[in-house]
């Protein structure tokens, strides 16, 4: 809650980059609590990569944004980009307010379907105990492997995209 109200428990300001690594903090520790393989922040060759999971034998990167609007394309672009660089290369991207409409269909759009895209209502689903994180994934990558949705609601059972 306290990276909502942009204040942490003693009502100091929390900046918004200090945000999305506590963001990320989130990110990880939802991750181990369900004991996947977790890989910490790092950076190669220029790339700063904000973490990785080892899910169902496949190893994702992770991609972690609090913005106050909807991630717009060229986030998504910086990330595809050091997805594909990488050898059967899996991402996912986390934004806690979603992405935009248009930057999702321009994503896939005549591209291969290398990330799969996670907003916060997803994470607050999986925080409340809804649905695991586990679950969350499966639902996730079986919509974009089987209908192309990489932005789909887990619980709805639909694309977050018309």
């Amino acid at each position: 809650m306290s990276l909502l109200i942009s204040k942490d428990s003693n009502g100091r300001i929390i900046s918004s980059q200090k945000r999305g690594y506590h963001f990320e903090n989130l990110i990880m520790k939802i991750a181990q609590r369900e004991e996947f393989d977790v890989t910490e922040p790092f950076k190669i060759k220029g790339e700063q990569i904000d973490g990785a999971i080892k899910y169902d034998g496949e190893h994702y990167l992770l991609e972690g944004k609090w913005n106050d609007a909807a991630t717009a394309s060229i986030d998504m672009y910086h990330f595809a980009h050091k997805v594909e660089g990488k050898m059967y290369g899996r991402g996912l991207f986390i934004s806690v307010n979603g992405f935009s409409i248009d930057s999702v269909k321009s994503l896939v759009s005549g591209k291969s379907i290398k990330t799969i895209l996670i907003d916060g209502t997803d994470l607050m689903y999986v925080t409340e105990g809804r649905i695991t994180f586990c679950d969350l994934l499966d639902n996730k990558i079986k919509a974009a492997q089987t209908a192309g949705y990489i932005y789909f609601d887990a619980l709805m059972q639909e694309s977050k995209v018309l």
